[in-house]
């Protein structure tokens, strides 16, 4: 990102002067109002981490709608509080073990993992009151969008999208998960060395590995 200079302080006067604004105007209001303003802004936070996760947004996917003549829509869940779909997975784990009897409250998770359960699991973990210890192998990806930054999970997800359109032909609505984004990837799918070590480096300049324009 390019340094701010001048713009930054004229927009940094700017927004403390509609600040000031706004207070004034807040404070100018009736006190029904004040309340109801109050109760409004209360209830679009969350409740935590835990209170966050779920109710991410479905955006159209517009390269492969294109090229399909289908609707392709892709459910964001990479955009939960611990970076993927499996924040849903570890609360779950985690309420059920709670229930059971067999995570006690203040307890410890122990979870052996390269993948994103256990990012998830560690990132919930403490909205219960319990700690988390991951194990990972020494080979796992140090991290574990012009256009969307993609995970390979996700990525395989819309290559099944698009598989799907082709066979139903166009007119179609398909919904796929965006189960992660590619910053828990970086030190491994987009780095040139890592890939050549496979044989795993793109040839492709577009989707023609899918069979579309």
């Amino acid at each position: 990102m390019a340094p701010v200079r001048s713009t930054g302080a004229v927009v940094a006067v700017v927004s403390v002067s509609m600040a000031l604004l706004s207070l004034f105007l807040y404070k100018s209001k009736p006190s029904s109002k004040k309340t109801k303003l109050s109760l409004r802004s209360k209830e679009n936070h969350r409740d935590g981490p835990v209170g966050a996760i779920g109710n991410t947004p479905l955006i159209r996917i517009n390269s492969l709608s294109d090229a399909t003549g289908c609707e392709i829509l892709g459910k964001c869940e990479f955009l939960n509080p611990g970076g993927s779909v499996k924040d849903r997975v570890a609360v779950k784990i985690i309420e059920e073990a709670l229930e059971s009897g067999g995570l006690a409250p203040g307890g410890v998770l122990t979870k052996g993992s390269a993948g994103s359960t256990a990012i998830s699991l560690a990132t919930v973990a403490p909205a219960y009151g319990c700690k988390c210890h991951v194990v990972i192998p020494d080979d796992a990806a140090i991290e574990k969008n012009n256009g969307l930054f993609l995970g390979s999970s996700s990525a395989m997800n819309c290559v099944g999208a698009v598989r799907a359109a082709q066979s139903l032909g166009p007119g179609h609505t398909i919904v796929t998960i965006l189960c992660d984004s590619r910053m828990r990837h970086l030190s491994k799918f987009c780095s040139a060395e890592y890939l050549s070590q496979y044989g795993l480096r793109p040839s492709a300049s577009g989707l023609e590995f899918l069979g579309v324009a």
